[in-house]
């Protein structure tokens, strides 16, 4: 018998623990109301007018966070007549002035639990403030001015942390709200946001798209970036306030191939306020959004090659170049390019792409010049698109007379300089990679300096070996016939 009680009481807890809920926040069913000297402390009607607001959670799906994306807010029309409440400037703690604070309870004990201040002072508007879970006095907040006063509260739940934090936005009218009508990447891989407002906003709203790259989310674990809207023509730079529903965000190019998440929202805080503020008080300061349903819009950007290194040594009057990719995709080549005369860049090599992530390679300078050697990359794509590497320097020490212009060859002849040789013989051969000998010449060489115009065999594209040898030295270079 003892057991058949003991069962359903068992059962009745059951049902309060998981109906209260395990984590910190608001029970649901005692939602939170904004009352005051606004509106005489009252808390009736229940439910059905301003003072309660609506939970709602930003760039979240599941799970009722306390990060600031879980979120009660409503707006409130301030008006002389006609509107919720009538202005008032109230100074907070209660008695002349009176004050406001945020509470929640059932319909009978409406201030079950409240929020307010330890001490008398003024709220921020359009800015954030921290309230206290059973704190002791009324919040102050000068609504003096009519408007449309929204008010949002991060729903830390009942602790007594302060650690609750609210924010309260005027605009002369209600908030527009703010859709995404479309996205696209742009050939420099920077996205372009499309929206659209439905009303015409107040001069007080700034809209912006807040966005983070790597996989990551808007919990506060990482760092968001906020930039603010643009009017719809690109050319335009005035900002999509006043006259203007329609217009769109530039979201910059990554360095590297990711996927971009992202949501916009308005607000009547400034760009510098939100980059500066915590990740808390940028996922509250909102007063309408679009999050795509909470899951958060996003954008692949996969650029063609992503680099990990690209680094280069001196070795036996050689260059070696070495670099490796992280990411490859639709990758066409590796254009080569050296800087002459500190002015301009010329293409030395192309080494073809092999659209793996990972891979490494190598191409030789074996003509560096005596000094410092400046090369950068020309990341090329499928589609012809490109970008380029940082620039390296490499010095080198060439103490041999012989060089050899150009590597990349567009016609049947080259350049072989001698200096500070001997009258004597010189011999040319010219082979493939896989070592068969194309070519072979001896040549006279005079005393001194000298260029010496070679004419090479019908060749095919690729990659071939030159060596020169005299009675002083020999050298080896690569050569790229296109």
């Amino acid at each position: 018998m003892k057991s058949k009680i003991l069962l359903p009481l068992l059962l009745f807890f059951l049902v309060i623990i998981v109906t209260k809920g395990t984590s910190q926040n608001i029970y649901s069913l005692e939602r939170v109301q904004i009352v005051g000297s606004f509106n005489g402390y009252t808390t009736t009607p229940y439910g059905t007018d301003y003072r309660t607001t609506t939970y709602r959670t930003v760039s979240v799906a599941t799970g009722n966070p306390t990060d600031g994306r879980g979120q009660w807010a409503t707006t409130i029309n301030v008006a002389a007549t006609g509107g919720d409440v009538q202005p008032v400037n109230m100074l907070g703690g209660g008695g002349a002035g009176g004050g406001f604070l945020f509470i929640s309870g059932p319909t009978a004990t409406p201030y079950n639990n409240k929020w307010v201040f330890n001490g008398v002072m003024q709220a921020t508007l359009d800015g954030v403030s921290t309230a206290v879970y059973g704190g002791t006095t009324d919040m102050g907040l000068n609504m003096a001015t009519a408007g449309y006063y929204t008010f949002v509260m991060n729903d830390y739940g009942y602790s007594a942390s302060p650690n609750t934090q609210f924010y309260v936005g005027r605009t002369d009218s209600v908030p527009a709200n703010i859709t995404v009508t479309s996205q696209k990447i742009n050939s420099d891989n920077s996205v372009f946001v499309f929206v659209s407002l439905d009303r015409k906003p107040s001069d007080q709203e700034n809209f912006y798209l807040r966005y983070v790259t790597g996989g990551s989310d808007f919990s506060g674990a990482v760092t968001t970036s906020i930039i603010k809207g643009q009017s719809s023509d690109p050319n335009d730079t005035t900002h999509l306030t006043g006259s203007k529903t329609t217009g769109y965000f530039k979201i910059p190019a990554p360095s590297t191939s990711t996927v971009v998440k992202y949501y916009v929202f308005s607000s009547t805080r400034s760009l510098i306020d939100l980059n500066n503020a915590s990740e808390l008080a940028k996922s509250i300061s909102v007063l309408r959004y679009d999050d795509n349903n909470h899951a958060n819009y996003n954008a692949s950007v996969v650029l063609p090659i992503n680099l990990q290194f690209f680094t280069g040594t001196s070795n036996n009057e050689a260059i070696s170049l070495n670099w490796k990719t992280n990411a490859e995709i639709n990758a066409n080549n590796f254009n080569i390019e050296k800087l002459a005369n500190n002015s301009t860049w010329n293409t030395i090599g192309t080494v073809a792409a092999q659209n793996i992530g990972g891979s490494s390679y190598t191409f030789i300078d074996n003509a560096p010049d005596n000094g410092s050697n400046t090369y950068r990359l020309k990341l090329v794509d499928k589609d012809g698109t490109s970008n380029y590497s940082a620039a390296i320097t490499i010095n080198a020490q060439v103490t041999s007379g012989l060089k050899l212009y150009p590597t990349l060859v567009n016609s049947n002849s080259i350049n072989i300089v001698f200096n500070e040789q001997k009258a004597g013989k010189a011999t040319i051969k010219l082979t493939a990679l896989n070592g068969k000998v194309l070519q072979q010449n001896t040549v006279n060489v005079n005393d001194g300096n000298m260029v010496l115009q070679h004419t090479l065999p019908l060749l095919t594209k690729g990659n071939y070996v030159v060596t020169v040898s005299t009675a002083k030295s020999q050298k080896t270079f690569t050569i790229v016939v296109q």
